[in-house]
């Protein structure tokens, strides 16, 4: 599998107008080896998932298929030119809602099956298992800052 990163970075719900290039998306989700990434990161505005970034929302999805909020982490409308997606404050309080309590390190483990499966792997070291409960909590950390400041977040995917 060729590793998808993906950038969840809060912003204002109030007035926020997408980037309409690349520069100005990485200025506002940079990469892990861009400008200004590191000082996002320690301001709590930004959380980057390396390689398995997508196994995120599908872990969730996939523990709670039933929940209304599952399928909101992954946003449903792209910018396919520059890759990028918003989940509004609304959608932010409904997922925080959902993940805070979510045991994500049982999930991982209980799901590792059926996660590599969707990602077309022949199965998932212990390694990947604990990255993606370990980027799921700190997700989950972003997305509980924003839905209480009213913020929406801003997905960057970089493949």
């Amino acid at each position: 599998m060729a590793g998808v990163d993906v950038f969840w970075r809060r912003v204002s719900d109030d007035g926020f107008v997408a980037p309409g290039s690349m520069a100005e998306v990485r200025a506002l989700a940079p990469h892990f080896t861009e400008n200004g990434y590191r000082e996002a990161v320690e301001a709590g505005l930004l959380v980057g998932t390396e390689d398995f970034g997508e196994m995120v929302p599908a872990l969730v999805q996939l523990a709670a298929p039933d929940h209304p909020a599952a399928g909101l982490l992954w946003p449903s409308t792209w910018d396919e030119e520059l890759m990028t997606s918003m989940v509004g404050a609304d959608d932010v309080r409904e997922i925080s809602d959902l993940l805070v309590d979510s045991p994500f390190e049982e999930w991982a483990e209980r799901f590792r099956v059926a996660l590599a499966a969707e990602f077309y792997l022949p199965e998932l070291s212990d390694d990947v298992v604990e990255m993606v409960a370990r980027d799921a909590r700190e997700v989950t950390e972003l997305f509980a800052a924003a839905a209480a400041d009213g913020d929406a977040i801003f997905v960057r995917v970089v493949a």
